[in-house]
């Protein structure tokens, strides 16, 4: 029971949401870091010749993309989506009938 509220807690003070910008930005972090610990483990492991080291890089390379790239990092949300306004769109919609209800309700 603690453990939930504790998880519930977490999530409420966590409640940003990624854009699109921010998804392109985690994509591009996750793929660059991967790689990058990929290529160095490859290059330790080959000079070492062990396959030990060469996991040892790719498995720090994987919990540092995850620290990075799963949560949702304020960061992530600099280009939050600016949605329209429900009135502004029923009245700009190309649908004649759906136009004449938005202004039906709108003179209510």
């Amino acid at each position: 029971n603690e453990v939930k509220s504790l998880t519930f807690q977490y999530f409420k003070l966590c409640h940003y949401q990624m854009d699109y910008e921010g998804q392109r930005l985690c994509e591009r972090l996750y793929q660059l870091l991967i790689a990058s610990f990929t290529i160095i483990g490859f290059v330790a492991g080959w000079f070492t010749q062990s396959m030990k080291m060469m996991m040892i890089f790719f498995g720090i390379g994987f919990a540092i993309s995850s620290a990075v790239c799963l949560p949702d990092w304020p960061f992530f949300n600099k280009n939050p989506v600016q949605w329209r306004d429900i009135k502004h769109a029923a009245a700009t919609s190309k649908d004649p009938a759906s136009s004449a209800k938005a202004a039906k309700k709108v003179k209510s």
